[in-house]
């Protein structure tokens, strides 16, 4: 199917939610851009600037995901809305078997055979890719190896990272260089260390401590990762990994924690402002009985520390053995 069709415009609109506005609790002054959020089904667009919260729709699902400019909200099935509010293009696709285009604001599948499928490389030219599952999704569960091959070419690839939970939020691109949260077991509190794989594709450890690391996001001048981490052990019931937010330089020269949550609680999921000045991030919990939690958006500077929030309350999303969903609940351009 040829992609200039996959989607049409958005002519078959429906009608969307009412575009409340609401005011959040603080925002920076100097913060910009959108935080698309899931609060239960309700669909949310944060303007920071403006410090503005506009529902946009009030039947949505996960996974959220801003298009390339910016300017529009895919959610669910890829139905797909402007940030402005207004109507709802339909879902045209089974689940989430969809993808955004890379111009324009069209939607194309998915293919079956990216199930696996880590990440690109910038350029284009190298696939990284998890093998080893044979199919079987408890096999998954507890780690994969981690391939690189050239795009295009049918040989087998080359072993990078022995083993490490097949989530895309555990890997995160610094320019050419790759930061990976490593490490088998399906209890993310166990025993993850950050990796930089430089071009070659030759893995290097940016932590070895006592600490367990995950979510790795790097910084837009690709000198430095954010990244959520907390005491390595196994922890006895989800819910308890009470992690921080730290910041690490890739060329080794410190490591500066900027986030304590309370008691209870466990901040989760960094991404950066695209100025390089704030670092979003989810402070989650308590986990309940069914091994769901809730969250808030918060804000912190990262010249000093200072804490902005709660910005936005969240839904509750699914915590399984301390990975947290929200990576697909909350976008940020």
């Amino acid at each position: 199917m040829r992609l200039s069709v996959l989607v049409a415009a958005f002519i078959f609109a429906v009608p969307s939610a009412s575009a409340r506005l609401d005011r959040p609790r603080s925002c920076p002054p100097t913060a910009a851009g959108t935080v698309a959020y899931l609060h239960g089904s309700e669909l949310h667009a944060l303007d920071l600037a403006a410090c503005r919260d506009r529902l946009l729709a009030s039947d949505a699902a996960t996974p959220v995901r801003f298009s390339p400019d910016g300017r529009f909200v895919a959610f669910g099935s890829g139905a797909v809305v402007s940030i402005q509010g207004g109507a709802v293009t339909p879902a045209r696709f089974t689940g989430r078997q969809w993808r955004w285009a890379g111009r324009g604001h069209f939607l194309a599948p998915r293919p079956p055979a990216a199930r696996w499928d880590a990440t690109r490389s910038p350029d284009g030219r190298w696939l990284f890719y998890w093998a080893g599952s044979h199919g079987s999704n408890s096999i998954a569960a507890d780690g994969l190896p981690l391939y690189v091959r050239r795009v295009g070419r049918a040989a087998s690839g080359s072993r990078v990272v022995p083993k490490m939970l097949a989530a895309p939020d555990f890997l995160s691109w610094c320019g050419q260089q790759l930061v990976v949260a490593a490490g088998g077991d399906r209890y993310t509190t166990d025993a993850k260390q950050l990796l930089l794989i430089a071009p070659r594709w030759r893995a290097g450890k940016l932590t070895h401590d006592a600490r367990s690391w995950v979510s790795p996001a790097c910084s837009p001048d690709g000198r430095t990762v954010a990244a959520s981490a907390g005491r390595s052990w196994v922890e006895p019931r989800f819910g308890l990994e009470r992690r921080s937010i730290w910041l690490i330089r890739l060329d080794g020269s410190g490591r500066k924690r900027l986030t304590s949550p309370p008691p209870g609680r466990t901040d989760e999921s960094p991404r950066w402002s695209a100025d390089g000045r704030f670092v979003l991030f989810v402070r989650a919990g308590p986990t309940a009985r069914g091994a769901t939690a809730p969250g808030s958006l918060w804000l912190v500077r990262v010249g000093d520390g200072r804490l902005f929030g709660p910005l936005a309350r969240a839904g509750r999303v699914a915590n399984y053995y301390g990975h947290y969903g929200w990576a697909d609940a909350v976008d940020w351009r």
